[in-house]
């Protein structure tokens, strides 16, 4: 029976040698290999909005949430929001990134995932246990991503948040659809807070897709087919962007530099 990091109760504690800590589920890993050396690991923890630990928590007064990684580069703090961007337009007119937005840590959270014994499912399978209504015992599924990208092997384990599946009544092909987020994404040692897509058709994988968060203008997260947005976006190029940024998952990344295979299994 394969083995997987264990999802369904494993936990972060983070910060933990400061005089506060703080615990959170672990909503995905990430796996990365080259060719025969040692696989290293990735963990993402559960968002939390900005608070101060105190009888009036929200009075933070940062409008922005973070997440907790641990990676094999080290370990950080991502925060995503308009307040994490300063007043200061010549560093926004230049793109440059907030600094506050990826800070390395140097406390060492704590880890608990170990690896367990799962039930993996065929296509078919999957579709059925769906279709059945789960024959009134539900199960919770989770998806096993393996992709290449940049000469590395990734597999990535995440619950399915969401599953898109034909219904029985229905005639037509057979597919499954998982989506899940928030996941961590990876490209050149630089981690990125994401969803993940992935499409299977008749128990062949044909698509992974991850929708990246990452700065970007109010103007350019408008629909571009508005009439007037080759108007706005030259204004956002000279004067907008310079004091209007955010972050938003507007950035699709197709992995598909080789072999791709979503697989779903349960603990």
């Amino acid at each position: 029976m394969a083995t997987v990091p264990d999802l369904q109760n494993g936990f972060m504690i983070l910060n933990y040698n400061r005089p506060n800590r703080w615990q959170t589920e672990i909503e995905c890993v990430l796996d990365r290999q080259k060719d025969d050396m040692e696989v290293k690991r990735a963990y993402l923890s559960h968002e939390c909005r900005a608070e101060v630990v105190h009888e009036d928590p929200f009075s933070h007064p940062g409008n922005h949430e973070g997440v907790g990684i641990s990676t094999w580069t080290g370990n950080y703090t991502l925060r995503s929001g308009p307040s994490v961007f300063g007043l200061n337009p010549f560093k926004n007119i230049k793109k440059e990134g907030p600094v506050a937005a990826y800070t390395k840590k140097d406390s060492e959270p704590l880890i608990s995932c170990v690896d367990r014994k799962v039930q993996y499912l065929r296509f078919e399978e999957t579709i059925e246990l769906l279709q059945s209504d789960f024959d009134g015992i539900y199960k919770k599924l989770y998806m096993e991503l393996s992709y290449c990208q940049s000469g590395y092997d990734y597999k990535l384990y995440a619950p399915c948040r969401y599953l898109n599946f034909p219904n029985p009544e229905s005639e037509g092909r057979k597919y499954l659809q998982p989506i899940s987020g928030y996941v961590l994404y990876e490209k050149n040692n630089q981690f990125y807070i994401s969803y993940v897509v992935s499409h299977v058709t008749d128990g062949i994988t044909k698509s992974i897709q991850f929708k990246v968060r990452d700065k970007i203008s109010f103007i350019e997260a408008k629909l571009h087919n508005h009439k007037y947005f080759k108007l706005f976006r030259m204004l956002d190029k000279y004067v907008f962007s310079a004091f209007f940024l955010t972050h938003d998952f507007y950035r699709t990344e197709k992995v598909n530099e080789g072999p791709i295979r979503c697989r779903f299994f349960c603990y």
